[in-house]
């Protein structure tokens, strides 16, 4: 029971934090649109946000912050990006807890609580 509650933790954990109208608030004063993607090969992101001007930003929200999570979260952002034709773009992890930094590959991880009230 305990494991499938923390399932569900972090499914609401994942949903509230891509969820458009989260990422809207952030996004439209700069006149960015919020998405949801899956490519062909089955990855996907949980948010995108795309600016008028054809960049974009891609977020992946995980709930732990351990290496192994991380790792993970941004190999995926990286194999999304390497398979899209636009300019290069910001990935991001978002996780619930730990630092905040940029790791070696470029890819930001971000603790929830540096994001705001």
């Amino acid at each position: 029971m305990i494991r499938s509650a923390f399932s569900f933790l972090i499914a609401v954990f994942t949903a509230v934090l891509s969820s458009s109208k989260t990422s809207r608030v952030h996004a439209q004063p700069l006149g960015g649109d919020v998405f949801h993607a899956r490519d062909s090969a089955g990855r996907e992101i949980d948010a995108i946000i795309q600016f008028p001007s054809g960049r974009w930003v891609g977020f992946e929200v995980k709930l732990g912050a351990s290496a192994d999570t991380v790792d993970a979260a941004a190999t995926g952002l990286l194999g999304f990006a390497a398979n899209v034709e636009a300019d290069a773009p910001v990935l991001t992890v978002v996780t619930g807890t730990g630092p905040s930094y940029r790791r070696a590959d470029g890819v930001n991880v971000v603790a929830i609580g540096a994001l705001g009230p």
